[in-house]
Formats: C-alpha cells, sequence, structure tokens
C-alpha cells in the first residue's frame, strides 16, 4: 500500500483537504531561510492538533538547536521531525540537552 505524504500544508483548511484526498502524511514547514511553505509555529500548532489520530504529521525545520526545537516539538506535537542539517545538541549552555518527546519520536535528516 502506497501512503501519500502532502507538504506545504498552510492551514487546516487545506490539511483536511488533502486528508479528506487520501493523504496519509501532512508536511509543515517552519524556520526555513528561504522557499515557500513556510507557515507559523501558531498555525502548525493548529493544524496538528485538527488531524487525526491515522494521519501523520512531519515537521520540515532549518533549525539546527536542539533546545528550539524541543520546544516546538511539545507545542506541536508533530509525529516526526524533519530537519535539514546537523543538529547542535549544545548551543553553549551548560546542560543543555535534547528531552526524549515521545510526542515526536522519529527524527529525519534530509540534508547537511
Amino acid at each position: 500500500m502506497v501512503r501519500v505524504k502532502i507538504c506545504c500544508i498552510g492551514s487546516i483548511a487545506e490539511a483536511l483537504v488533502a486528508i479528506a484526498h487520501g493523504a496519509a502524511v501532512l508536511g509543515l514547514v517552519s524556520r526555513m531561510p528561504s522557499g515557500a511553505g513556510v507557515i507559523d509555529d501558531r498555525v502548525i500548532g493548529d493544524v496538528i492538533r485538527a488531524a487525526p489520530p491515522s494521519v501523520a504529521t512531519f515537521l520540515l525545520t532549518s533549525e539546527i538547536d536542539a533546545c528550539p526545537i524541543d520546544r516546538s516539538g511539545d507545542s506541536a506535537a508533530p509525529s516526526a521531525l524533519q530537519l535539514v542539517d546537523a543538529l547542535l545538541l549544545d548551543s553553549g549552555n551548560p546542560g543543555a540537552d535534547v528531552k526524549k518527546n515521545s510526542a515526536a519520536p522519529a527524527v529525519f535528516t534530509t540534508g547537511g
């Protein structure tokens, strides 16, 4: 069975249309230096909360500091994070660490 991911979802309305047409994964774009599809963290959280449990949500980000990514994961609770660069675990903050977030267990790196 082929599962379809629709990227650059920009609103709850777009997410619902994608789901109605068979999308199994919604791609959401945050914190990118350029390109189309970037949306506000608040909208990302709204879309993720509107998605039914059977639909995965992937959050694409160029953020490399683990602390902001971790906070984003807490507020947005995506199924997976898709990173475009290497992850910086300690940004000069002694004791900084990525806590295990069961709401976003999968991390994929697509660049770097």
